[in-house]
């Protein structure tokens, strides 16, 4: 009895002890949401790896304070950014090809405008030369290839078709992802003429369509994405954010 007696009690203890070291246990959730990940070190272990430089990455980029599993995660972030060790790091190979965000600067999501798949991007393009590598200029910002870009061309719509040799398109205007629709940005209002004339917010192009333009002349940051634009810009007529 007695030594059935010792054994529960030092059960108990030991049971205690493990529930205290259980309890003790602390992890630490790092990045910046959406993109934070757990931890077992205080955050600022990972700006503090190399003594040369604490923002290196190993890759030769420079982290961007954000915490990441996979490289989506870091796009929205940085152009062609990619996630290096639960941190996302700039890519210096394609630093030539498009601005990334500065290193002292996390910007915030609310600040991206929105692909025609709902993906974020904080980059402008005329043309998709301006775009990192595997990316295409959409809408006038540039978003990831997927393959699917005709099916959102047309600010949102589907491509009526692909541009010709010399981004030829017939009645239709060659847009910067190379796919023919009514207008350069935004969805037509119908067509135009001198007797006919656009609707407040649209202008008559070349090809004689009613294109939704920006009040303040400058091209539209990307397309509504279910009526939502990037932080400061609004939807307007014609589904583009300006």
């Amino acid at each position: 009895m007695q030594l059935f007696l010792i054994f529960s009690i030092v059960s108990t203890v030991f049971s205690s002890t493990e529930l205290s070291v259980r309890v003790k246990r602390q992890y630490y959730i790092c990045g910046v949401y959406p993109n934070t990940f757990q931890s077992p070190f205080p955050c600022n272990y990972w700006q503090s790896q190399t003594t040369r430089n604490p923002n290196a990455c190993a890759n030769g980029g420079m982290k961007i304070g954000v915490g990441c599993y996979y490289n989506y995660q870091c796009t929205p972030y940085a152009n062609a950014a990619v996630c290096i060790s639960n941190c996302c790091c700039t890519n210096p190979i394609l630093t030539t090809r498009a601005p990334i965000i500065p290193t002292t600067t996390t910007r915030s999501v609310a600040a991206l405008a929105y692909c025609y798949n709902g993906q974020r991007t904080q980059v402008r393009c005329t043309t998709s030369t301006d775009c990192a590598a595997q990316q295409t200029c959409m809408n006038g910002v540039c978003c990831t290839t997927t393959g699917q870009e005709y099916t959102g061309a047309c600010a949102g719509l589907p491509a009526i078709q692909s541009c010709g040799a010399n981004r030829a398109c017939g009645a239709f205007t060659c847009t910067s992802s190379n796919y023919c629709c009514e207008c350069q940005f935004g969805r037509t209002a119908g067509s135009c003429s001198n007797l006919q004339p656009c609707p407040a917010g649209y202008t008559c192009n070349s090809q004689n369509y009613c294109c939704a333009t920006c009040a303040n002349g400058r091209a539209p940051f990307g397309s509504c994405f279910n009526g939502l634009c990037a932080s400061g810009y609004t939807c307007q007529t014609g589904n583009i954010c300006c």
